[in-house]
């Protein structure tokens, strides 16, 4: 922890004293991976083992949120794979990994552009089991979010995109989408791809709400390591 802390201690206290964040999105969980309970040296119980309850505490104690992202675009097949095996028990065991390392929820990113009918079935059922769990959990102290990323215009992920502008933002079964980062140069337009829809497509896509959608940048080029990912959204 004094390694990491020296390493991380900018995000907890910014020039002013303060945290420079107000949410921390640790990455990434591997859908396979977290079902079968993998272990070797770098999971356990198919966690990372750099995702602990105290790395967790690190930041909560500083009144930073912290979400664990499962998947990314070299996952997508895990995720397709656990969709159609078992999103029931997925579910669950995101729940039950939220739980032990007192985190606040759950980033799903899940970087399929032409899902089948069976893996929409089975994030819908993931989406559902999840929230049916964590309501039973739920109180004030452990809100159990659940977000999206999606692309940053609404034309890779038309899928994902579609339906969470038309139910699961309304019906608030996800707290937010996550407009991911552009690549080459960023413009508002991709991302204003969210906000008015695509009603020329067919099926179209609805807007979305601007409080529910966050958009990323890099702060670097992304050609160095450790980019940092940025969410704005708007309050």
């Amino acid at each position: 922890m004094e390694e990491f802390d020296r390493a991380n201690h900018w995000i907890i206290a910014g020039n002013d004293g303060q945290p420079a964040v107000n949410l921390v999105v640790l990455s990434f969980l591997e859908p396979m991976d977290l079902l079968a309970h993998a272990a070797d040296e770098d999971r356990l119980a198919g966690v990372p083992v750099g995702m602990t309850p105290e790395i967790v505490g690190y930041f909560k104690a500083h009144n930073i949120r912290v979400l664990l992202s499962m998947g990314g675009v070299t996952y997508t097949g895990a995720w397709n794979q656990a969709l159609v095996t078992n999103p029931i028990g997925l579910a669950e065991k995101a729940v039950a990994v939220v739980n032990a390392l007192d985190a606040d929820g759950l980033e799903i990113n899940w970087e399929n552009g032409r899902p089948n009918v069976a893996e929409i079935e089975g994030l819908e059922t993931f989406i559902d089991t999840y929230n049916d769990t964590t309501d039973l959990l739920a109180n004030e102290e452990t809100p159990y979010m659940l977000t999206l990323d999606l692309a940053v215009g609404s034309r890779y992920l038309q899928e994902l995109s579609r339906r969470a502008a038309k139910d699961w933002l309304p019906d608030r079964k996800i707290d937010y989408v996550n407009a991911m980062v552009a690549r080459g140069e960023p413009s508002t337009g991709q991302w204003r791809e969210h906000i008015d829809g695509k009603a020329n497509y067919d099926p179209p896509i609805l807007p979305k709400a601007p409080a529910k959608v966050a958009v990323s940048l890099w702060l670097t080029d992304g050609r160095r390591p450790n980019a940092i990912r940025v969410d704005f959204q708007d309050s």
